[in-house]
């Protein structure tokens, strides 16, 4: 008998039309200022990474969330469930991507999920799995463009 083959890992992501900066903005409906250097403008995907315990500068955007006893969840489904019960399962692997693109697998007590989680932008789907454009740090939109956003953009990127 074979083992069961693990589904692809699935990044949370979500699309948004904006414009990206070099100091890590993301304005959406808004024309950057005169002064900013802009590095991207058009569509892009943002990925969510949550921030290792060691070293607590690297981090991982998770992807498949595999449980000791062979549960696997992908996607947004992995993502809520690992905020929601992270600590019901310290040896659980979560297989994902590092901020450089490379594949990780870490355990799920290596992750930090008391630091704040880190906000990445790429250029479009066949880059996503690169390295990122940017990490955000900054969102400048209006009130009636914010209130559209997704749900995860408004919770971990401040409005500036």
């Amino acid at each position: 008998m074979s083992p069961a083959r693990l589904p692809d890992p699935q990044p949370v992501e979500d699309a948004v039309m904006g414009t990206i900066t070099a100091a890590g903005q993301l304005l959406i409906g808004l024309p950057p200022p005169a002064d900013t250097a802009v590095i991207h403008n058009g569509p892009c995907l943002i990925r969510y990474a949550i921030p290792l315990i060691v070293p607590s500068t690297d981090a991982l955007l998770p992807g498949l969330f595999l449980s000791e006893r062979g549960q696997t969840l992908t996607g947004r489904e992995a993502w809520n469930y690992l905020q929601s019960r992270f600590q019901m399962h310290p040896r659980a692997d979560v297989i994902g991507w590092d901020v450089q693109g490379h594949r990780q697998q870490v355990l799920v007590k290596a992750l930090d999920f008391g630091a704040v989680v880190r906000v990445l932008a790429y250029a479009d789907q066949e880059k996503a799995d690169n390295v990122p454009l940017v990490e955000l740090s900054a969102l400048l939109t209006d009130d009636a463009t914010y209130s559209t956003l997704p749900e995860l953009l408004k919770r971990y990127l401040p409005r500036g």
